[in-house]
């Protein structure tokens, strides 16, 4: 999708555009690099900013009632397979997070949370909330889901996960905890902090996707297991999550063809509705050669 020319045919109507073309233009002259571009609603006063090779503009700062229809009807003109632009229902998706952003339940979590976590982590928060609301609505989340990976990456994917998964509940429970154990709020901040840090990575939990071989399921619970052990973590579970009926089969295949294999493991908890499944294993005290 060439946005520049999108912008270029706009530019003379709205001044926001013409801005942009601007600005784009000025940032690939003399260079190879690759810019993706999205919109969002979380800049402020900001009008566009860049971070790495992401360019993100203030969605906020155009007209909703002629510029931003424009703006759409002309990308899904140019809109090709394959692009990273999912656009086909921009307005109304966009109206849709308005909402969800608008429940006092999200207000309340993002509330929570603004202070705690990183900028860019709270905007993934933002996005794992509606995502979450999508889902329950059982709607096609596979495009904004790929969006996120696009936008975050790996950190970005986890956190959608753990949101979906009630960890965010138990990070605040946990914080809750620290606060009334510390002297000051300070100290509480740094505890989180670096617990949350660690979590986010994931090295305790495996999620399972339709691309997920089983094979693959046994492999990443042996390397977490190992890991956990190489370092020396207090953490001595697994936490192994799937949705959907066909994950749920090949998770509960895998994990039960492991524990024959491998006597340091043990069921704790399974959990299995036939739609989801949740398994936590027991990392067993025994020595491994």
């Amino acid at each position: 999708m060439d946005l520049g020319k999108i912008l270029s045919k706009l530019s003379c109507k709205f001044e926001i555009f013409s801005k942009l073309e601007s600005f784009i233009h000025k940032i690939h002259i003399g260079s190879s690099k690759k810019y993706s571009f999205y919109f969002t609603n979380d800049l402020g006063q900001v009008d566009i900013q860049i971070k790495d090779d992401k360019v993100a503009i203030n969605i906020s700062k155009i007209d909703k009632s002629e510029a931003l229809p424009a703006l759409v009807n002309e990308m899904q003109k140019d809109l090709q397979k394959g692009d990273i632009f999912l656009l086909e229902d921009a307005q109304k998706q966009l109206d849709e997070f308005r909402k969800c952003e608008e429940k006092p339940e999200t207000k309340d979590t993002v509330t929570y949370f603004r202070s705690l976590i990183p900028q860019e982590d709270l905007n993934v928060l933002r996005a794992a909330i509606y995502l979450n609301e999508c889902f329950k609505q059982h709607q096609d989340i596979s495009g904004l889901k790929n969006e996120i990976k696009l936008r975050y990456g790996k950190r970005g994917v986890n956190i959608c996960h753990l949101y979906s998964q009630g960890y965010f509940t138990q990070l605040r429970e946990l914080f809750d905890y620290f606060k009334s154990q510390e002297t000051d709020i300070i100290s509480a901040v740094r505890k989180f902090d670096k617990i949350y840090n660690f979590i986010v990575r994931l090295p305790f939990i495996i999620f399972v996707g339709q691309d997920k071989l089983k094979s693959r399921i046994k492999e990443e619970i042996i390397y977490k297991k190992n890991q956990l052990l190489k370092f020396n973590s207090n953490i001595k579970q697994l936490h192994i999550h799937a949705i959907k009926r066909d994950n749920v089969s090949k998770t509960k295949e895998a994990v039960y063809e492991l524990l024959k294999e491998d006597t340091t493991l043990a069921i704790d908890t399974e959990i299995n509705d036939g739609d989801t499944i949740s398994i936590i294993l027991k990392i067993l005290d025994i020595e491994i050669q």
